[in-house]
């Protein structure tokens, strides 16, 4: 893919403040992707919130092990969430403070 290879290999000419500017594009649209991979992290363990309630309020309809098991899940699945979201901000931090030079990823 072409972009790809000029993000990780800018053309030999290209003058070093061209290659700063590059490089500080790409962690801000990392800095980005890591933003919005949490809004969806986090919207996704708010609406199994929503669900888990719905479901207490149901529970008179179903079966009792038809509940415990939806009721399981539905925990494991919002914890799952909660451990992505602090994994993203881990990794976001990281980034953030992490080496920003090209000499690491360009050889």
């Amino acid at each position: 893919m072409k972009v790809e290879h000029d993000v990780r290999f800018p053309p030999a000419g290209a003058a070093r403040g061209q290659d700063d500017s590059m490089l500080e594009a790409s962690f801000a649209d990392l800095a980005d992707d890591f933003d919005e991979l949490a809004h969806i992290a986090r919207s996704a363990r708010d609406r199994l919130s929503v669900s888990l309630g719905e479901l207490r309020r149901c529970r008179t309809l179903l079966q009792p092990s038809t509940v415990r098991t939806l009721d399981d899940q539905v925990q494991e699945l919002r914890s799952r969430f909660a451990a992505s979201l602090d994994e993203l901000v881990t990794l976001r931090v990281a980034a953030a403070r992490g080496e920003r030079s090209s000499r690491r990823w360009c050889g």
